[in-house]
């Protein structure tokens, strides 16, 4: 559980310094919205 965290994290800030910001956005919400649904 912790990886999957750390990896889309990792994902976010790439993709935010590739200037992919409205992608890096997406990719925090998708990610928040996994983990409340798991409930982590």
């Amino acid at each position: 559980m912790t990886l999957i965290l750390i990896v889309a994290v990792i994902g976010v800030i790439s993709t935010a310094q590739m200037g992919q910001t409205s992608i890096a956005i997406a990719i925090g919400i998708i990610t928040a919205a996994f983990f409340s649904r798991i409930g982590a």
